[in-house]
């Protein structure tokens, strides 16, 4: 097998061209940096140079090279991963936006036939125009993922700091997000701390936050299990916590949990649908509300994430 037919798959993953592709620029850069130090040797031996002269002007070119020639490699690396994470990104979007606009389709075409062919009862026009409530919804939600996002990446991130109430929040979170566990065959239990202070955090991002969690929860949990949403007073500070008892992280992977697209390995045999964000854009607004996303999991049993964020000061 030659040495361009074993770098092509590699290119092809990266989708850009051979030239282009960071394991040929290596070897291309390598090749630069030898011809440039013989170039620089037989400069320097031409023009009668003394020999330690001629060795740190070779060393020197090598080393101007060198540092070149790896910014450019890093460099084109950089252009490869983008090029790649695009490409990840648009199949995914492809398909979380056309999955529900097919849903909505198939309902609306029922509602809209021939009331004789299609003998569509009342009750049956209840559950199609709930079907195209709730997928109009997820794809409002995904269009919103996707500008946090986008407002994530350019800076631009707004914060509203408002008193809160943490128990009427999460009661709000788990009461929206209940019936999408009873679909997947699980039971979200609240565990709610006595006497709980308010808080002093911007509301609309805490409960992204929340639902990204319960979310992941949701999804990578086995059927018929229960999912723990916890929160309590810890001193000063309110604790949020998600637990399931799903699939969990393996070790090797737990470094990239927070990375942008980062989708473990073993999730894939569950949970095929996900854009690879919500860690990512959940830990962005922890962090930004002063808070700090931790997380414990061992793969094959669960995963618990929690933070906490302060509590509400009265000034007077």
């Amino acid at each position: 097998m030659s040495l361009l037919s074993k770098l092509a798959p590699e290119c092809k993953k990266f989708n850009v061209p051979l030239w282009r592709c960071p394991s040929v620029l290596f070897g291309i850069m390598g090749i630069i940096v030898i011809v440039a130090i013989l170039a620089s040797y037989y400069f320097a031996r031409s023009y009668g140079f003394e020999p330690e002269i001629q060795a740190l002007l070779a060393l020197f070119v090598a080393a101007v090279t060198f540092v070149i020639g790896h910014l450019v490699v890093q460099s084109f690396s950089k252009v490869a991963e983008v090029s790649l994470l695009k490409s990840q990104f648009l199949n995914i979007i492809s398909h979380q936006l056309l999955t529900p606009l097919s849903s909505m389709k198939w309902a609306i075409n029922l509602l809209t036939a021939d009331a004789e062919k299609t003998k569509v009862s009342d009750k049956e026009k209840k559950e199609f125009l709930y079907i195209i409530s709730k997928t109009n919804e997820d794809m409002i939600n995904t269009v919103n993922f996707l500008l946090d996002i986008s407002r994530i990446d350019i800076g631009k991130i707004k914060l509203n700091f408002e008193k809160v109430d943490p128990k009427d929040l999460i009661q709000s979170i788990v009461g929206e997000k209940f019936q999408d566990a009873k679909q997947k065959g699980n039971f979200l239990k609240l565990e709610i701390g006595d006497d709980l202070p308010p808080i002093l955090t911007d509301k609309l991002k805490i409960k992204t936050i929340l639902v990204n969690l319960i979310d992941n929860a949701i999804k990578y949990s086995r059927p018929k299990t229960e999912i723990i949403i916890s929160v309590k007073k810890n001193k000063d500070k309110v604790m949020f916590a998600v637990e399931d008892f799903g699939v969990g992280i393996s070790k090797d992977q737990k470094k990239h949990i927070y990375k942008k697209f980062f989708r473990a390995d073993n999730i894939f045999r569950y949970q095929t649908q996900g854009f690879g964000l919500g860690l990512f854009v959940a830990k962005f607004l922890v962090d930004a509300l002063g808070g700090e996303l931790k997380f414990k999991s061992k793969e094959n049993k669960g995963s618990r994430f929690w933070f906490y964020l302060p509590v509400f000061k009265n000034k007077n």
